[in-house]
């Protein structure tokens, strides 16, 4: 295979686009749904789907934004990821 000469990733490995694996990381299915502005499924670690609306995800979202360190944001991103009940019981 060739590699690009910026960036030095694989060409043709299809890591870029449609359908890469940060498209399933839960703060990007949350910035989807306030792009949108819609409800949308979220899809958790354990192959389960919570539908999530407009105003929960901004509400998430700007949590995270407020959180100052990178440990914060893993620790409330492995909450988030844990079980969809931590969306429907905190937000």
């Amino acid at each position: 295979m060739a590699i690009h000469s910026q960036g030095g990733g694989l060409k043709g490995d299809g890591s870029c686009g449609q359908n890469t694996d940060g498209d399933l990381h839960i703060i990007n299915q949350l910035r989807k749904i306030v792009d949108m502005e819609m409800p949308m499924l979220v899809k958790f670690l354990d192959h389960t789907y919570v539908r999530v609306d407009f105003r929960t995800a901004k509400l998430i979202l700007e949590k995270y934004n407020s959180l100052r360190t990178s440990i914060q944001k893993e620790q409330l991103t492995n909450a988030l990821w844990a079980s969809p009940d931590y969306i429907t019981t905190n937000y």
